[in-house]
């Protein structure tokens, strides 16, 4: 089983469908990876290149989030992929069927072919509620002096969104 939370997506409409996961694209927290999961093949070299880019890439601080598009509900993701608490997968396939790799009943949505645009701004916002469970609460505990005031400071200052 893969890591929480995963979310699946599901739609008749394979470009309404692509264009809807698109908009995950500018979710400020994370840095979006969109990888076809249609084969075993093309997911393989697309974690190859995300390998690559992550390697390359100055700005480790930001979560990932993996966009499996096109995915095969017979695919076995779970040898595919790496497990991560912390990385958020939203699998959107036009076969209803990838709803099984969801990590909770809740966590498994369709977009319909008549939905308008408040439907799909719903659509959007209840996916987006699901990947709220990654927000952390840290407690820190230390003697006086130790920079526990500053070391709030910093993360409050590198971490605006939070």
């Amino acid at each position: 089983m893969l890591a929480a939370p995963v979310v699946t997506l599901s739609g008749m409409n394979s470009d309404a469908l692509l264009a809807f996961v698109h908009r995950f694209e500018h979710l400020a927290r994370f840095t979006t990876i969109f990888l076809d999961a249609s084969s075993v093949e093309t997911l393989n070299m697309g974690l190859k290149a995300m390998v690559h880019n992550i390697k390359a890439d100055d700005n480790t601080q930001k979560l990932h989030f993996l966009v499996l598009e096109n995915a095969d509900p017979s695919l076995e993701l779970n040898k595919c992929l790496p497990l991560s608490l912390h990385t958020p997968i939203l699998i959107a396939s036009t076969n209803e069927a990838v709803s099984h790799f969801a990590s909770a009943q809740a966590y498994k949505f369709k977009l319909l072919d008549s939905a308008d645009q408040f439907s799909a701004d719903n659509l959007y916002e209840s996916i987006g509620r699901a990947f709220d469970s990654l927000q952390h609460v840290v407690t820190i505990v230390a003697k006086g002096g130790t920079g526990k005031t500053q070391l709030v400071y910093r993360f409050v200052s590198e971490n605006p969104s939070r």
